[in-house]
Parts: structure tokens; sequence; C-alpha cells
């Protein structure tokens, strides 16, 4: 991850973790974003409301 900044890094890491729970690619805003690291001035690296409704689809309630 040599060139990302520390927001990037964290989207990264955050987005792995949500593979590790068995959670797949989602729209643009979520943490699960297929390209965590690219420019995107709507995402804040937390929780959006499709990467926790996909943990419950995947986990339960």
């Amino acid at each position: 991850m040599d060139g990302y900044n520390e927001s990037q890094k964290h989207a990264v890491m955050t987005h792995e973790f949500g593979h590790s729970l068995k959670l797949g690619h989602g729209p643009e805003i979520a943490v699960m974003d297929s390209c965590p690291a690219c420019y995107n001035p709507n995402m804040s690296n937390n929780l959006q409301s499709w990467d926790i409704n996909s943990y419950h689809s995947v986990w339960g309630s």
C-alpha cells in the first residue's frame, strides 16, 4: 500500500476485513466498494447501510 494515505489504508483494511466476513462488493459509497482506495469524495470509511444490511443477510440479525 505504498503511496496510499492513511484514509485509503483504513478503507482497504476495512474492506478486506469485510471479505473475511464473507461480504461481497457493494455500491460506490459502501465500504465494500470494489475499489476502496480509489478516490471517492462520498467515502467516509464508516459502514454504510448497504454494508450493514449485507452483513445481516449473511450472518443474520
